[in-house]
């Protein structure tokens, strides 16, 4: 497995600064900023920028589901990929993983981060991930290579009612964060992988 270093923080400095410094194309998956900051600001010499979102909105330019990404670009490229807790509102993470994997470049570079220990948020929140879930959304077989893994926010849950044996469950040091950088090395046929089921089956009329 990838070596797990401390915080996220270098993982996407090195992210930007590959970024700028190739002058890669970026494709950001949950655009849409809202409130929030741009992060687009950081890719001053990107190539191109591109921000999908599910809904249209400031910072988005492309409006679509990324379970049906490739399908969206019609056949487009990106030197590197980024999203910040998006996944975890995904009806099929998997499938968005692999859609990732057919627009990415021959040694693109991809940062993911994703909740692990976070509360339930917006109206859909289906999933948490480990340090390990990286390597199974994104695995060799995929043509994808873990450069590293980092864990942000460190914290200690706590059990309102503990259960007999559980008292010193707080004790446990986790992480509110998980992030990667990744990495295309090789093309790989994923017309294979499928699955049976899209979104609107899984979530049966609720909107993100």
């Amino acid at each position: 497995m990838a070596r797990t270093i401390g915080p996220c923080a270098p993982l996407w400095r090195s992210f930007i600064d590959e970024v700028n410094e190739r002058r890669l194309s970026v494709l950001e998956i949950g655009a849409r900023t809202g409130m929030q900051d741009p992060l687009r600001r950081h890719f001053p010499n990107a190539g191109e920028y591109t921000g999908l979102d599910i809904n249209e909105g400031p910072g988005v330019d492309l409006v679509g589901d990324v379970h049906e990404l490739s399908s969206l670009v019609q056949g487009r490229r990106f030197g590197a990929i980024h999203s910040t807790s998006v996944f975890e509102h995904l009806a099929l993470p998997w499938v968005a993983a692999i859609e990732c994997m057919k627009v990415l470049e021959v040694g693109g570079v991809m940062f993911q981060h994703f909740p692990f220990g976070w509360p339930e948020h917006e109206a859909v929140d289906a999933w948490r991930f480990s340090r390990q879930s990286f390597e199974f959304l994104f695995p060799r077989a995929f043509g994808a290579e873990i450069e590293a893994v980092g864990a942000d926010h460190p914290l200690h849950m706590h059990m309102v009612e503990p259960p007999p044996g559980q008292e010193r469950f707080h004790e446990n040091l986790t992480y509110a964060y998980f992030g990667a950088l990744i990495r295309k090395t090789h093309e790989v046929d994923l017309s294979a992988f499928k699955w049976p089921l899209s979104p609107a089956d899984i979530l049966g009329g609720r909107r993100y």
